[in-house]
């Protein structure tokens, strides 16, 4: 679990640092402020820098092509990952990774860090002798060219490639490695990310399937029980969507009626909360990311969902980040942080920490609101968004 993050040229985060995070973490702020950016730096931090997780994170806003092909234009590609960094210039590293817990260093990511470094990749041709018939034999070696290399920068087979650092390993990958893995792999199991407007059926039936016959199943039929006290049961069901397509739906069972109902016919509210409860049931020991938590949900239930969220995540080992935009979202957050604990004996680590984020001269700066803090905002109608 992260217990402080630093996030260095990392698309408008130039460099944030937070010193202090809570096991559940909501992030507030202006638009463009940043809060979409934190989450997905989280995610990358989370991924260790996987090259096709980073694809697949500009696919999802529209700023790469993901089915392109070879042959193809080597500087549109270039335009498009440079999207990645801090005023589009891929110069200096991407750094994602916790502070190091030095107090005369506190600004300086830990070992424990993602670091992504834009490199030039060359081909060179390298002359070695055989062993067996000691003939002379021509092979070509990939190498990234160092800053001293200013004579080979303008070399027609200069690529742009990345060395990625992450858990005490470097990697390189250059074009055609990033081609060959367009689509992501190896997701690791306790990392899920609810985008904004995710009422996502396939993905949550096959979330469903991880968690169902176990205890895990209880903690979901709770939280639906915010919306509709009555529901018993849940189960997905396969249905024909269309002549050519079969999904499986979301079915409950109402106590006292023999009927099952879709789930959404019970509106987007409900349906929301299954989403995110899903993933907090899937990432144990992990992360579970949220964009826009509150969207769909009425006021009046925010505070129940916050509470299944706190008291999940403490069971399941899991740290929360969530973006929102309301205010009701915060003051339910906060309200439901002073009830948990005694907030004048429990540290926010072990239960929640409020972030706004917000332009400073130079940078994305942080505010951000511990217990005593957040007990005055919600108190005074202090403005936190």
């Amino acid at each position: 679990m992260l217990q402080s993050l630093i996030v260095k040229n990392y698309r408008n985060l130039s460099k944030l640092t937070i010193p202090r995070l809570g096991r559940v973490n909501l992030i507030t702020g202006k638009n463009n402020s940043g809060k979409s950016s934190l989450l997905d730096a989280i995610s990358i931090y989370a991924c260790e820098g996987n090259i096709s997780w980073l694809i697949q994170l500009l696919d999802d806003r529209k700023e790469f092509i993901s089915n392109v092909r070879p042959p193809f234009d080597e500087g549109a590609f270039e335009k498009a990952v440079s999207c990645l960094f801090t005023n589009r210039a891929l110069k200096e590293p991407i750094i994602i990774g916790e502070m190091e817990s030095d107090l005369f260093s506190t600004e300086s990511p830990s070992q424990y860090r993602v670091e992504i470094k834009p490199v030039k990749i060359i081909d060179e041709e390298v002359r070695r002798t055989s062993e067996t018939n000691k003939e002379i034999i021509f092979s070509k070696q990939r190498r990234v060219l160092e800053e001293n290399d200013i004579e080979y920068s303008s070399l027609i087979n200069a690529r742009l490639g990345f060395e990625i650092y992450s858990n005490s390993q470097t990697t390189i990958f250059e074009t055609r490695d990033i081609l060959r893995n367009t689509r992501f792999r190896d997701f690791p199991s306790n990392l899920q990310y609810v985008h904004t407007q995710n009422i996502d059926r396939e993905t949550n039936s096959s979330l469903w399937d991880k968690v169902a016959l176990s205890y895990k199943e209880s903690l979901i039929i709770d939280a639906l029980k915010i919306i509709e006290p009555n529901i018993e049961r849940i189960a997905f069901v396969s249905t024909n969507e269309s002549v050519s397509r079969l999904v499986r739906t979301p079915m409950v069972k109402l106590k006292g009626d023999d009927v099952i109902y879709p789930l959404k016919s019970m509106g987007d509210g409900i349906n929301r909360i299954l989403t995110i409860v899903l993933s907090l049931v899937n990432c144990e020991n992990g992360y579970l990311l949220i964009d826009e938590v509150e969207n769909g949900l009425h006021y009046s239930v925010q505070r129940l969902l916050w509470k299944v969220i706190f008291d999940v995540a403490d069971k399941l080992e899991v740290q929360v980040f969530a973006t929102t935009h309301s205010n009701d979202c915060i003051r339910a957050f906060g309200e439901t942080v002073l009830d948990s604990h005694d907030y004048n004996y429990y540290s926010s680590f072990k239960t929640g920490q409020l972030l706004r984020l917000q332009q400073g001269p130079h940078n994305v700066e942080v505010i951000e609101y511990t217990s005593e803090t957040l007990f005055s905002a919600i108190k005074f109608n202090i403005e936190t968004r």
